[in-house]
């Protein structure tokens, strides 16, 4: 569960070889919330589970979730772990897992899988291997999908970027499936430490679907951890945990996608598999900075744009055959154009663009910046509309907005 080992018959926790106990109604009351982890757990559940034909008081569960917040040091204005529904219960927001983690010696791997075993045999909504009607079910229905933003498991906010730009390029990724509907990032980012459920969240965005996870970046490595919740019922379909050597983050992603993918059934055209399979590693330094600038673009402020160009460029300088940090860097100059004169930052977004394009000449994003350049600055509406037609035939799953991409 998030970085820590859960050992109900021991009443124990584990995280980097450190061991935590907790009194046995507390270890009850947290194994309530990992099985229904994502979703919200009343209090009623909780009382009529643990403390059956009992009276007890609200404090009793308050002290209970207060002692699991002082073992993961969690806020609860900031939850990683279990966010408080007000006046309603509480949320296991941290994935849980069903495999052993790797580092963790054979007797705690016995322990591990008797834990999963009983976590899967008392989370029946989250059983699609022991329910195989529904799980063909599911593959029939769902073709919409929302990637909620990744929470961040590092504990450090100033890596939020991380978990953000992460978040950006699986949408991006998914986005790319033509036979899946995917929202747009910008329509989810306001969700972001929500406290809304799942179900709210895929009604107000019309999808059938809702992917939600965190990441963790460690030394040299990367985690995600996803599960994909039906929205009509609130069910788990289907949870991951994927580990790479940063060098392959792009790897990474590709393989959340094509399991997606392969879960819900939805048609990958050859082309469409092959593309999510051809990623080649990536120089870690160079794809941090791409996320950073991921991350200042998106504030559409004149001082986000200005470190958006500095931190595309300073990809660019890492790695100089890193085709969509020119087109995010063509993004950032054209925006620019609204704050400065635009024949400063218009040539420069272009000729950005074009580099972009040179490198890979199908990368939609480029083909859009450039048609935005043309049309908002050379007036050449007949090239604009060639990139943009392009660019619709690269990705046509997209709504272009103000020339840059934004699956839809």
């Amino acid at each position: 569960m998030g970085e820590w080992t859960v050992f109900p018959e021991l009443n124990s926790l584990e995280r980097y070889k450190r061991t935590v106990r907790v009194a046995p109604k507390v270890m009850q009351v947290l194994l309530i919330l990992c099985e229904h982890s994502g979703q919200v757990v009343s209090k009623e559940q909780i009382f009529h589970r643990i403390w059956p034909d009992t009276f007890v008081s609200d404090e009793v569960l308050t002290r209970s979730i207060s002692e699991l917040r002082k073992v993961f040091e969690d806020s609860p204005q900031e939850p990683k772990y279990i966010q408080t529904i007000p006046k309603v219960g509480y949320r296991l927001v941290a994935p849980v897992l069903s495999e052993p983690r790797k580092g963790v010696d054979t007797g705690h791997r016995k322990k591990l899988a008797t834990v999963t075993a009983i976590i899967l045999l008392a989370a029946a909504a989250t059983l699609y291997i022991l329910r195989p009607r529904e799980r063909l079910a599911s593959k029939a229905v769902v073709t919409s999908l929302a990637v909620l933003p990744l929470a961040n498991l590092s504990g450090d906010a100033s890596q939020d970027y991380f978990a953000d730009g992460m978040t950006d390029e699986l949408t991006t990724r998914l986005s790319n499936i033509s036979a899946l509907r995917v929202i747009s990032r910008t329509s989810v980012l306001h969700y972001k430490n929500t406290q809304k459920t799942i179900p709210e969240i895929a009604r107000e965005l019309n999808v059938d679907a809702v992917l939600e996870g965190s990441v963790l970046r460690s030394g040299d490595k990367v985690r995600i951890s996803a599960q994909l919740i039906q929205a009509r019922t609130d069910r788990h379909l289907w949870a991951e945990s994927y580990e790479r050597d940063v060098r392959d983050v792009l790897s990474l992603q590709s393989d959340v996608a094509r399991a997606v993918a392969r879960e819900i059934g939805i048609q990958v055209t050859p082309q469409e598999d092959r593309e999510l399979t051809a990623v080649k590693a990536v120089n870690p330094e160079a794809h941090d900075s791409y996320l950073k600038g991921l991350y200042y673009w998106g504030e559409f402020t004149e001082e986000g744009m200005t470190k958006a160009v500095h931190y595309f460029q300073d990809t660019i300088q890492k790695q100089p055959d890193y085709a969509p940090a020119y087109a995010g860097l063509a993004n950032a100059y054209h925006e620019l154009a609204f704050y400065i004169e635009p024949k400063e930052v218009m040539p420069k977004g272009k000729e950005a663009a074009m580099r972009a394009l040179d490198l890979d000449s199908s990368d939609s994003e480029a083909h859009a910046a450039l048609g935005w350049i043309k049309w908002h600055y050379d007036w050449d509406w007949r090239g604009a509309e060639q990139e943009y037609t392009r660019a619709i035939e690269l990705n046509p799953r997209v709504e272009w907005h103000t020339g840059n991409m934004l699956s839809t």
